[in-house]
């Protein structure tokens, strides 16, 4: 069974200027398709299509994006706290434990990509909920890591 999770496929869709219409027509599947995945019914079997449609890369369309210019988003001063070594250490570790824990590797580039995913997810997540980011607790971003391998 597939599971489903909260993903950013209309954002990406309309910083490409696309509607649901054309999207849909891009990817063969109809207009309400697309609305339910936007909606959070996204499954995993479809994300590397919806991915090459869009022109991004698979995690783009469940965290922040792994190459910010690749669809209209710019670096501004505030957008990224300043870098918290105990979160940092502590996000490395857990995507180490995680990949030994499941048998799974990544190349350095990729690795870093997804710490620095993983860090502006747990980052936002600990400040929407008001806490200390080393509090984060990071297991809801597992597919994260998933999804690079």
């Amino acid at each position: 069974m597939e599971t489903t999770q909260p993903n950013r496929l209309k954002e990406i869709r309309e910083k490409r200027g696309l509607s649901q219409d054309q999207l849909a027509d891009q990817m063969d599947v109809s207009q309400q398709q697309v609305h339910r995945w936007e909606q959070g019914d996204l499954k995993m079997s479809v994300v590397t299509k919806a991915a090459r449609a869009l022109d991004c890369a698979e995690q783009d369309l469940f965290g922040p994006p792994a190459n910010p210019s690749t669809f209209g988003y710019t670096s501004r001063p505030g957008d990224l706290p300043a870098p918290d070594a105990s979160l940092l250490g502590q996000i490395i570790g857990y995507v180490d434990a995680f990949l030994a824990e499941e048998g799974l590797e990544l190349d350095a580039d990729r690795k870093g990509t997804v710490v620095a995913s993983l860090y502006q997810l747990a980052h936002r997540d600990a400040v929407a909920r008001g806490i200390k980011p080393e509090a984060a607790d990071l297991s809801p971003f597992d597919n994260v890591i998933k999804l690079a391998v």
